[in-house]
Formats: structure tokens, C-alpha cells, sequence
């Protein structure tokens, strides 16, 4: 395509053939097939799962100086604003916040949020009665919802769908009628969606793609486990990549499907990632957008990524770190993506609007939701240092290679976060990989390259159609 520059040839050695080994391993449930064989990448294996000392070592020696410059931020923006500024936020309901037109017919807000079973069950009684009364019904614009999916454990994870029309095939086969499975006289119902984001972002990152894409899928963009309007679990140890993988394959369960085509960027690529390797068949096909493969970016790890992951040891600060998020009523955010700022990544500019900034600034100011989202950066650092313990299933999950899931890779040639050179030994782990990186788009991809990426994942889709027992 014109508008990407394909950097296979450079990053993805095609000629490169690392020893196989085939492993058995037990299905975690009965959705997926037992005797699924995995092919395990014995390159990666030379990429320690934990660090170790050497590690811990390097997270003690970089802290004071971060965090001494951290606390320089701190000092400089509350004597800049002063304490009555600097410690206050505005509270936002999400029930008060118009919506692009196109999520939403006129911009109307979302209502508050139902559980997921009851909105199932309604949606089934509708196309029930409108089945016996003759069928038809359902037409106009699709109606944008809030659900609270239970995905074990005390945890409800908030997420936005569609709901589904009396004369919806989806209506039709949800759970709750039944026949979660199975087509109905309303035919087959529409494959999943399921989406992703990253830090410190939330559902609302994928409001292009839910109303590009609501046609043609059963489309949901979940706020992961600890953002926005999601359950925050105490402690660092929740957000660990088991949990968050578990999340995965709770959400598309309670959803009444066994697989799904998985949107992920940032943090909720590396989530994606090890939940396709952990979950045989859970995914069907795997869009990544800025989102490596956490061992990939170990062995790749270098100074010039050290540079760009310092804010790794910033997010490991007590109280100092959420202090950065949320003060000055999440000024963070402004910085974060104001065009042309000072601080990187900078983004296009209307990438994002003042009204897009609102939905934001409401999911990060949610009581709790900062420190949930830092405790990504912490769980995972600890466990790689060694400081909490690492699953062995997940460890495993992120060993094996993908060698047959379909896996579409977009990269912003100016990421500041995160370098193009951890794409590099993607063909070990995903041979079906494709690869594109975009020139002059930043980290945050789905509004940088708003065109392009629809073009590119709507060429992939239809080139990487899903297998039949997927519909």
C-alpha cells in the first residue's frame, strides 16, 4: 500500500528455520481441543524468564536517578500550579459524554452499565417474540450498550457492544437463549471482535474500529482488568499475564463463543500474545498494533530500548508515579498527546479531540484506576527481576510458536515507546506474520493512521477469511 512501508524483508528473516520441538499439552477447558500440538520455538528458550539478579541489578542502579528526576517533575508542576490545582480532578460520568456520531446515532451518551447476562437475556426474549409474532423487527441504527462481563475470581470486566436487534442472528444464539453455539432459523451469527487497548488508554481507543467493523462482527472493546469502569483487584500480583490472559478467554466464554479475531495494541497486544499461545484455538487471527511479544522484547532489549522503557522504573514509584497520572485533573494525558509537545510520543494533530479527551480523562480518574494500571508496569517488572513469581503456564504459553495463526503487525515509524526493532525474530514465533510500519505515525496508531490502518486491516481480514467452525 501506498501509505506503509513493509519492513518484512528488513525485520523477518525468511530463511531463518530454528529447531522445533512438538509438545502435547492439556487443554485448560473443554472449548479447546486437547490433543492440540504446539510447536515450541527453542530459540527462545536462550531468553531467561526471569533476569535474575542481573536485572534487579540494573532496576536499582537506574531508579534514583529516574525517580529523581520524577520527583523534579512533581516539585516543578505543583509550584507551576499551585496545591489547589495540582491535587484536583474533575469527576466525569461516562453517562454524560456525547460520542462521535458514528459510535453512537447523534452523539447520544452511553446509559450506565448492565450485567452481561441480563443484557443477553433481554436481547433472546426480543428475538423470541418477535419470532413468534412473525419474525422481522429490528431495523434502524444499532444501539451502542455498557455490560459488566464476570470473568471469575470477584472480577467484572466493563466492556462496550452493540446490542443485538429482534432479528439479529446474534440475538437469535446468544448463551442465553441456549443455543450459544449452535445457528438458528436466523442463521449463523456473527464472528467476535474482541479489542484490546493499551495504557493508559480504554475502550474507547477502538471507536473507529467498532463502528468500521459492528456489519460484519460481533464487535466488543473491553476496558482491561483495573481500567476505566472495570474492576481494580488489589494488589500487584493481579496483573500478572495469567490473570490477564484468563481475562481473555473468560470474556470471549461469557460471550458464548470458543474463538475470536483479536484487536490488541500496547499492553493489550502483549495480553494477546500470550493468550493465543496459552489458549490453543481461543484465536483465530491476531491484529497487533504496537504491540510486541514480551519475549521477543527481552531478546531484543537494548540501550537505545533501556532509553525509550525508562518510564518502566518512573511506574514502579509509590504514590510519585500515580501522582504523575492524575494530577492537575490527569494533565498527563494533555502532555501525552497534545501535537507537537514536549513530551514524546507526539501524536497527529486531531488525533485526539477535547471530546475524545474527556472519555479519557474519565476512565483514568476512576477511583483506583491509576494505580491499576501502573501495577502492568510493576507486576511485570517484579516478576522479571525475580521479585514475584512467574506462571509456568504462561512462561510456556510465551514459548511456543503460532505457526498457523494468521497475525497482522502495524508499527508507527516514530514510536517513541516502543522500537521497531522488537519486531525483529517475529518470524520464530509467528510465521504468518505479516508486517507493516507506517512513516510519520506515532505509538498511538488507531488515531495517527486512521485511514490507513482501516485500508490495511480490512485487505488482511478479507485475504485471512476465518475458518468455517469460527462463524
Amino acid at each position: 500500500m501506498r501509505n506503509t512501508r513493509r519492513v518484512t524483508e528488513q525485520l523477518l528473516d525468511p530463511h531463518s528455520s530454528p529447531a522445533l520441538s512438538r509438545e502435547r499439552v492439556s487443554a485448560p477447558q473443554q472449548l479447546y481441543a486437547a490433543e492440540t500440538v504446539y510447536e515450541r520455538v527453542e530459540a527462545l528458550d536462550a531468553v531467561p524468564t526471569v533476569s535474575g539478579l542481573r536485572g534487579l541489578l540494573l532496576c536499582a542502579a537506574a531508579a534514583p536517578p529516574v525517580w529523581a528526576v520524577l520527583a523534579a517533575i512533581l516539585a516543578r508542576e505543583l509550584a507551576a500550579r499551585g496545591p489547589g490545582v495540582f491535587f484536583s480532578s474533575r469527576h466525569r460520568r461516562l453517562e454524560d459524554l456525547p460520542l462521535p456520531p458514528a459510535l453512537s446515532p447523534g452523539g447520544a451518551p452511553l446509559g450506565p452499565p448492565v450485567p452481561l447476562r441480563e443484557a443477553l437475556s433481554a436481547e433472546a426474549a426480543e428475538a423470541a417474540a418477535a419470532g413468534g409474532a412473525g419474525g422481522g423487527g429490528g431495523g434502524g441504527e444499532p444501539r451502542l450498550m455498557r455490560v459488566m462481563i464476570d470473568v471469575g475470581g470477584g472480577v467484572r470486566l466493563h466492556a462496550v457492544r452493540y446490542a443485538a436487534s429482534a432479528s439479529s442472528p446474534t440475538a437469535a444464539s446468544s448463551p442465553a437463549s441456549g443455543s450459544a453455539s449452535s445457528p438458528t432459523s436466523a442463521g449463523p451469527r456473527k464472528p467476535l471482535m474482541l479489542m484490546l487497548h493499551g495504557f493508559p488508554e480504554c475502550w474507547y481507543s477502538w471507536r473507529d474500529q467498532l463502528a468500521a467493523f459492528r456489519d460484519e462482527y460481533e464487535v466488543v472493546a473491553v476496558d482491561m482488568r483495573g481500567f476505566g469502569w472495570s474492576d481494580k483487584p488489589a494488589g500487584v500480583g493481579a496483573y500478572g499475564l495469567e490473570a490477564l490472559s484468563e481475562d481473555v478467554k473468560a470474556v470471549v466464554g461469557a460471550l458464548g463463543y470458543s474463538s475470536c479475531t483479536l484487536l490488541a495494541h500496547d499492553w493489550g497486544g502483549v495480553v494477546a500474545w500470550a493468550a493465543a499461545g496459552r489458549y490453543p484455538g481461543l484465536c483465530d487471527r491476531l491484529v497487533a498494533l504496537a504491540a510486541p511479544h514480551w519475549l521477543l522484547y527481552k531478546s531484543n532489549w537494548g540501550p537505545e530500548q533501556a532509553l525509550r522503557s525508562a518510564y518502566f522504573i518512573t511506574f514502579q514509584a509509590p504514590w510519585a508515579a500515580e501522582a504523575l497520572l492524575t494530577h492537575s485533573d490527569a494533565h498527563f494525558l494533555e502532555g501525552l498527546w497534545a501535537p507537537g509537545a514536549d513530551t514524546a510520543p507526539r501524536t497527529a494533530a486531531g488525533a485526539v479531540t477535547r471530546q475524545d479527551m474527556e472519555v479519557y480523562k474519565a476512565a483514568l480518574l476512576q477511583p483506583g484506576a491509576a494505580t491499576a494500571a501502573l501495577n502492568y508496569y510493576r507486576a511485570l517488572l517484579r516478576g522479571d527481576v525475580g521479585l514475584r513469581p512467574v506462571s509456568p503456564e504462561v512462561d510456556r504459553a510465551l514459548r511456543r510458536r503460532l505457526a498457523e495463526l494468521p497475525v497482522l503487525v502495524v508499527w508507527g515509524e516514530q514510536d517513541h515507546a516502543l522500537g521497531v526493532g522488537n519486531l525483529r525474530g517475529l518470524e520464530q514465533v509467528a510465521p504468518r506474520a505479516e508486517v507493516h510500519v507506517l512513516p510519520g505515525v506515532s505509538h498511538w496508531i488507531q488515531g495517527d493512521a486512521r485511514a490507513p490502518l482501516a485500508a490495511l486491516m480490512a485487505d488482511w481480514l478479507a485475504r485471512h477469511p476465518l475458518p468455517p467452525q469460527a462463524r
